[in-house]
């Protein structure tokens, strides 16, 4: 059975070696993530989905126990997912890039601290501040 992947979202298993490695290449394609739990990316997961003019809010479900994630350069709104956020502080996923979005808020756990091992990248997004930070005078 053959896949297209230039329309649509071919669940993971069409997408994903034997061996055991999982890997998701779908830059400048145009796939569209998963969205429902029965579709969502195994434990270890590589998943590219940048550069794809993805947009919405982020689909957290289908994400949840990737190790790395490539989003960026997609039209995504809204609040990064805290699934994601505790993935990456309970060292579940190591690289997370979101940049060039249009995201508006990282909801950081204020207790808790990244580990050194995590890539994490929001750069030219519309994110908020964090409430109470003072400014520094320019």
């Amino acid at each position: 059975m053959e896949t297209s992947l230039t329309h649509s979202f071919a669940p993971p298993s069409h997408q994903c070696f034997s061996n055991g490695t999982i890997c998701q290449v779908g830059s400048h394609n145009k796939i569209t993530p998963p969205s429902s739990s029965s579709d969502s990316y195994d434990e270890g997961s590589i998943v590219d989905l940048s550069h794809n003019m993805q947009s919405g809010e982020l689909p957290a479900v289908a994400f949840r126990e990737v190790e790395t994630l490539f989003l960026n350069n997609n039209l995504f709104t809204g609040k990064v997912p805290k699934e994601f956020i505790e993935n990456l502080y309970n060292g579940g996923s190591e690289t997370l890039y979101l940049q060039q979005n249009y995201l508006t808020d990282f909801p950081v756990l204020s207790d808790m601290k990244l580990p050194d091992s995590v890539f994490l990248c929001l750069s030219y997004n519309c994110l908020v501040t964090n409430r109470g930070a003072k400014s520094v005078p320019g």
